[in-house]
C-alpha cells in the first residue's frame, strides 16, 4: 500500500495511511541526517590530519617587572664558594713534599690498547675495566 503524503496529511490519516507514510518518507531523512553527520565528521578528520600555524604567543612585560629587573644587582662573593670544597680538600703535605716521579725510556712498540668500558664500584676491589688490545681481544681486568 504505497501513499504519497506530505507531514501535514499525518493528523487526518488512520493508523496504517501514517505507518505506510512514515515508511516511505523517514529512509529518506535519516539516511540525508547520517550523510550530514559523516561529512561532519570526516571534515573534523581532516582538519585533524592538516598541521596549521603555530599558535602565536604575546607576552607583555609589565612595568613592575622591568623596574626590578633592571634595578637589582646580582653579587656573588666567588670566596664563599670556592671556600665550600666542593670535591673535599688536598693534602697540601702530600703534594708538596711528594718527589716526582722516575721514568724511564722504553723501546716504541705498536701495543695500542683501547678502553671499552668500566664498572664504577665503591669498594675498589669489585671496580673492573674492559680494555680490548690491537687483536681485538676484549679483558676484563680488576684493580
Amino acid at each position: 500500500m504505497a501513499t504519497n503524503a506530505k507531514w501535514s496529511d499525518f493528523g487526518s490519516m488512520d493508523r496504517e495511511k501514517v505507518l505506510a507514510a512514515t515508511n516511505q518518507l523517514l529512509p529518506q531523512w535519516v539516511a540525508l541526517l547520517l550523510a550530514l553527520l559523516l561529512a561532519w565528521k570526516l571534515s573534523q578528520l581532516i582538519w585533524a590530519l592538516i598541521p596549521g600555524p603555530a599558535p602565536l604567543i604575546i607576552t607583555v612585560p609589565t612595568a613592575a617587572l622591568t623596574q626590578s629587573a633592571t634595578s637589582t644587582t646580582v653579587s656573588i662573593e666567588l670566596d664563599s664558594i670556592t671556600g665550600t670544597h666542593l670535591f673535599g680538600e688536598a693534602d697540601k703535605a702530600a703534594a708538596i713534599g711528594a718527589a716526582p716521579l722516575e721514568t724511564e725510556v722504553v723501546a716504541e712498540t705498536k701495543l695500542s690498547l683501547v678502553l671499552k668500558g668500566t664498572i664504577a664500584a665503591t669498594n675498589q676491589d669489585q671496580a673492573l675495566a674492559i680494555i680490548e688490545d690491537s687483536k681485538k681481544e676484549e679483558k676484563v681486568y680488576a684493580i
